[in-house]
This record gives C-alpha cells, sequence and structure tokens, in this order.
C-alpha cells in the first residue's frame, strides 16, 4: 500500500470563485429548465388531442358516406332461413347444395 497523501487541491472550489460561481448557474440553471418542462400527462393530453380529432374526422366521413349509399335489403329467403327451410320441407323438394348454403350463409368455394 501507498502511504503517499493525495493532492486534492484541484477539487477545492473555494481556490476558484469564478469556477464555483459557473458549476452553482448551471446547476440552477438546469434544476429551472427541469421545472419548466411540463410533466408527462400533460405531454401525452397535448399529443392525443390530434389523434381525437382524426378519429372524429374519420367517423363523419364514414357515417356521411353512409348517408348517401342505400341500404342493401337481405333477399326473402335470406331474410329467413327457416321459413324457406319449412317450404322446402313441405314441398319434399330437395334443393342443390349450392341454394342450402347461400340460404344459411355458407360458401361454397372448394377453396375455404
Amino acid at each position: 500500500m501507498d502511504d503517499e497523501k493525495i493532492d486534492l487541491s484541484p477539487l477545492d472550489l473555494a481556490q476558484d470563485p469564478a469556477r464555483f460561481e459557473r458549476l452553482v448557474a448551471r446547476i440552477t440553471g438546469d434544476a429551472v429548465a427541469r421545472r419548466q418542462r411540463p410533466p408527462l400527462f400533460a405531454a401525452l393530453v397535448a399529443l392525443m388531442r390530434p389523434a381525437l380529432a382524426m378519429a372524429a374526422l374519420s367517423v363523419a366521413v364514414i357515417w356521411g358516406g353512409a348517408w348517401f349509399v342505400p341500404a342493401r335489403r337481405p333477399s326473402s329467403a335470406a331474410a329467413d332461413p327457416t321459413q324457406t327451410l319449412l317450404a322446402w320441407a313441405a314441398s319434399g323438394r330437395v334443393p342443390e347444395p349450392g341454394e342450402i348454403l347461400s340460404t344459411f350463409g355458407g360458401s361454397h368455394d372448394p377453396g375455404r
């Protein structure tokens, strides 16, 4: 172990008052800057306002487009599959597979 003393005089702030004042000014400047920064919640609210405006605009455009498009009315077979099934049973008619699938909402696409 080395018994030689270490010179800590460069760390002594009393020897250089100008350096000490610069250090204090820098620390207080950083502290003031941190206090002036908006809190996280306020920053998130500020970012959410444009997102909310875009969502409201999207809804208005979609509803506006839907207002001018006529509503599709389902055919009588698609409206009530039970009645169609009862009519087939009462008449004794055997429907085609595609007709059964279209009546009950299926698909006759072999790839599915």
